[in-house]
């Protein structure tokens, strides 16, 4: 009988160190990580329709916004350094005499979409305090905010000579930009 267990224990120490020899790895264990600056995640409506808008409209607000509305940025960035703060970078296609008036498509002349920083209400728009954003404009966002509010405007170009009813039409695009 002392064969016999000498003989089990043998055999089961055997095939212990068999299963851990099969689960060892010559290749070792591999560790893996990636470091990235901060991440954001962003979204917005696509798409502001500023209904109809009657060529009156402008006559009577002489070289102001004929119609604003709101449109909000929400966004939400973890990850970042403190101090360290991403943008976005404003794209669309503008008139070679009006950087600052968007306008991609459409049979209207002499007009086009205005993006301003802010909420702003129609009179302060058309008080030309905020500045109008230009295609390639950056705007630097707080990470630990969670909104940007900006407010569009159906205004005239700059250099109008005159306007015409007809469609009107402008993409815009709101690209990451991390720091």
């Amino acid at each position: 009988m002392f064969i016999a267990q000498a003989f089990k224990n043998r055999t089961l120490s055997v095939l212990l160190l068999f299963i851990s020899l099969n689960s060892y790895s010559d290749e070792g264990i591999e560790f893996k990580a990636e470091i990235i600056k901060g991440a954001c995640s962003f979204s917005t409506v696509s798409n502001i329709d500023f209904g109809d808008i009657y060529l009156g409209d402008f006559i009577e607000n002489a070289n102001l916004a004929a119609r604003v509305k709101p449109l909000k940025i929400l966004y939400e960035c973890e990850g970042f350094a403190e101090g360290i703060n991403p943008s976005i970078k404003v794209n669309g296609i503008t008139p070679d005499n009006d950087p600052e008036t968007f306008f991609t498509s459409g049979t209207a002349e002499g007009v086009g979409f205005q993006i301003k920083n802010g909420d702003i209400t129609p009179l302060e728009f058309n008080e030309n305090k905020s500045k109008p954003l230009k295609d390639n404009s950056e705007i630097e966002i707080e990470p630990t905010e969670k909104l940007i509010n900006m407010t569009v405007g159906f205004v005239l170009q700059n250099a109008a000579k005159k306007i015409s009813s007809g469609s009107a039409t402008a993409t815009i695009t709101f690209d990451f930009i991390y720091p």
